[in-house]
């Protein structure tokens, strides 16, 4: 009996203590130091998984076909 209440007691301690503060998101949780910090730049959303070089490559490539009238490359 006095073990559940000592659990009983420390739970109502947690609970009080944890009252008014904000859950922090699950990212931050689960991934700890892999989340992105303020200090660095946050992709755009949409493009976390954008390989601008690559798009940019294409771009110089479909120019260039263009500028030699290339159809199918």
């Amino acid at each position: 009996m006095g073990i559940a209440a000592l659990i009983a007691i420390a739970i109502l301690i947690e609970m009080i203590l944890k009252r008014n503060k904000p859950r922090p998101p699950l990212a931050k949780q689960f991934l700890e130091n892999e989340v992105y910090s303020d200090d660095e730049g946050k992709p755009e959303l949409g493009m976390e998984a954008v390989d601008m070089d690559v798009i940019r490559a294409s771009e110089g490539a479909n120019r260039s076909a263009a500028a030699l009238g290339a159809r199918d490359m």
